[in-house]
């Protein structure tokens, strides 16, 4: 593996000189002495024999779409093999009223130019076609842009014209083996990434953070269902709480977040509960914090399947009131009809739901309910608390302010640069009274539920009375002088990034016609595609970005996550790139006579999918979290000379 891992970073070294060598000394020269050179055939060759060499070694012929994968690479590489030794390529020189003349080729038959036109966008002069009407062997066709004539294994293509009218340039080949061998690794590739997706993502595809995966056949616990077992109340953290702050936190303690794609939290605490064949945790990163925030997921899953975690049955024994789970020993004073009660109720409720009796269901958590209120009516939270807690775990509004925060701080202190203006600076104060407000009512709410001042208590309450103020303090300073400085943007970034470390810790357009190559309908397929990837490419450098910024302030923690969420990214990214860059490779062979041409956009484009690759697969990305995020940063490198350098600097013919 390691053999192949060098090999293909040679590879990348070489294209990469080979790009300025044709850019120096033209598309011939590069051709010649790299492309087309033997020595750079052999290296593909080595790439394939360690290939497969490594595939027999780790048996990957076990698990069928990684396999296809891998076996989509050498049928695309055996299919180039093909053309290149087989494959014929040349030019057709037509003129009308004379024999053909060939270059490079030889036909077995003859055209004739009949009429060579140009058709022109309506009411322009700009061309949106070239075409050719020809005759061969007493048949008639028109030969245009993205539209080729095939006649006995040879394809003809529109390549030029003369400047009178009457002459037309076609390029031609005939590659019967290397197309459609070359194709077929194109399919592969989509068929065996799209197989891949579905076995991935069922597990990972709703999980932002990479923590934690249903899969596509878990059990849907209905919200209606879920929301109403949520409202019962529970021994937690030392306090009565409702069920939907356990799974709040359980969630967001699994998953990082608060929901999983489509489910909310109390539906993943009950998927977890009730269907904990049909849930499962994503396999650990193979490093020791990796490995053991896995064991802290597998033991907190092990607590609740055990009914550790449910005190949910409260009970008045020698005059106090204790809370049990529906598992552990009870007391002798527990009279039957409480225990049978206690230790039944939610295999009831199970069953309710596997029948999907919402009337069960809904009567049943009124048992539960009514055992609460007869048993420690006292104790319990008032309705209108319940209430706001549940109000309060809804509307998330630190993530709310800190993007509001951090969005306005940076347009504020722009502003203070450049446009100085007493209207938008009293919106900047309106908005940092809007923000406080709001932030102020937020630790109300939790001071009205939890019962005491969030002072301190841990890192989330330290960073809630940060930002809170550094936004009082920014409204008294701007109240005071009563004028604009940075430091009102400076108390808006302060308290956004403040909001930001607790948020974390909770867990010119062309208006010109198209030139009539790009008039096909591939274009949207192939830039949509190519453009999917580079957004989502863009996305795991920024987030490299900020996790070594973070990791350099002693914040390591998120190196982890953003590895995951990289890892979710780059996936489809790969997938987005290599199915644009074949549909590239279709396209070009149906304009241009050729799927692949070493053009620079080309090679830069092979270069980006290698390098994100490479970062991809399992036994050739970097081990450490830090090289992780550094290869993933630089690899973006290749993202911008593909998409800025080719077209600014090294030209060809993608150069629109």
């Amino acid at each position: 593996m390691k053999y192949s891992k060098y090999l293909l970073l040679l590879l990348i070294a070489v294209m990469i000189v080979a790009t300025f060598v044709e850019k120096y000394h033209g598309t011939s020269f590069a051709y010649a002495h790299i492309y087309g050179a033997w020595w750079f055939t052999i290296l593909w060759a080595l790439l394939v024999a360690g290939s497969i060499f490594g595939m027999i070694k780790s048996k990957i012929h076990t698990n069928i779409p990684l396999f296809l994968l891998h076996l989509s690479f050498i049928v695309i590489l055996a299919g180039a093999l093909c053309t290149k030794l087989w494959g014929e390529q040349g030019q057709v020189l037509l003129e009308k009223g004379k024999p053909n003349v060939t270059q490079d080729i030889t036909l077995p038959f003859t055209l004739e130019l009949d009429t060579f036109r140009i058709a022109y966008y309506a009411g322009t002069d700009a061309p949106s076609d070239y075409i050719s009407s020809v005759t061969v062997e007493g048949r008639k066709a028109d030969i245009s842009m993205n539209n080729i004539l095939t006649h006995k294994g040879y394809r003809f293509y529109q390549s030029s014209f003369g400047t009178d009218g009457t002459t037309s340039v076609l390029s031609v080949n005939r590659d019967v083996a290397g197309i459609p061998i070359t194709y077929t690794g194109y399919a592969l590739f989509v068929v065996s990434m799209l197989w891949l997706g579905i076995s991935l993502w069922r597990k990972q595809l709703l999980v932002i953070a990479l923590l934690l995966s249903p899969t596509l056949l878990s059990a849907n616990v209905e919200k209606k269902e879920a929301a109403g077992f949520g409202t019962l109340n529970m021994l937690y953290n030392g306090r009565i709480a409702s069920v939907s702050t356990f799974a709040h936190d359980f969630t967001l303690k699994m998953n990082g977040k608060t929901s999983v794609g489509e489910y909310n939290a109390e539906q993943v605490l009950m998927g977890f509960l009730f269907f904990p064949d049909k849930w499962e945790i994503a396999p650990p990163d193979q490093t020791k914090k990796g490995i053991q925030k896995w064991n802290d997921k597998n033991q907190l899953l092990y607590m609740l399947h055990s009914g550790e975690l449910l005190k949910l049955f409260p009970l008045t024994i020698e005059g106090q009131v204790q809370w049990f789970t529906p598992t552990q020993q009870l007391p002798e004073e527990i009279s039957e009809e409480n225990a049978h009660f206690i230790r039944t109720i939610l295999t009831d409720y199970y069953q309710a739901l596997q029948d999907k009796d919402e009337t069960k269901c809904e009567a049943i958590v009124q048992q539960i309910r009514d055992f609460q209120r007869r048993n420690a009516s006292d104790i319990l939270p008032s309705e209108t608390k319940q209430k706001t807690e549940l109000c309060y775990l809804k509307y998330d509004i630190t993530s709310l302010l800190f993007k509001v925060n951090l969005t306005i701080g940076i347009l504020a202190l722009l502003s203070f640069f450049f446009y100085k203006k007493r209207w938008l600076v009293n919106t900047f104060f309106v908005i940092l009274l809007a923000s406080f407000t709001l932030h102020t009512l937020s630790i109300t709410l939790r001071t009205y539920i939890g019962g005491r001042l969030p002072l301190f208590a841990n890192g989330f309450e330290v960073m809630w009375l940060m930002a809170w103020g550094a936004m009082l303090g920014t409204i008294v300073y701007w109240i005071r002088t009563k004028r604009f400085s940075p430091i009102q943007a400076f108390g808006f970034l302060v308290s956004g990034f403040a909001l930001l470390v607790a948020h974390l810790g909770m867990m010119n357009p062309r208006m010109t016609p198209l030139v009539p190559v790009l008039s096909s309908p591939l274009l949207s397929f192939h830039v949509s595609s190519i453009m999917i990837a580079y957004t989502l490419l863009a996305f795991t450098s920024l987030n490299s970005m900020v996790a070594l910024v973070l990791a350099k302030r002693k914040d390591g923690e998120y190196l982890e996550t953003a590895k995951r969420q990289n890892l979710l990214c780059l996936f489809p990214a790969v997938f987005f790139l290599g199915t644009g860059i074949f549909i590239g490779a279709v396209w070009a062979n149906v304009s241009w006579g050729r799927y692949w041409g070493w053009d620079p956009k080309e090679t830069w484009a092979l270069i980006t999918f290698l390098a994100y690759g490479l970062l991809l697969h399992k036994s050739f990305a970097p081990k450490g979290l830090v090289a992780f995020h550094i290869v993933s940063l630089l690899n973006f490198l290749t993202v911008l000379m593909t998409y800025f350098g080719v077209n600014y600097f090294l030209g060809g013919m993608h150069s629109y």
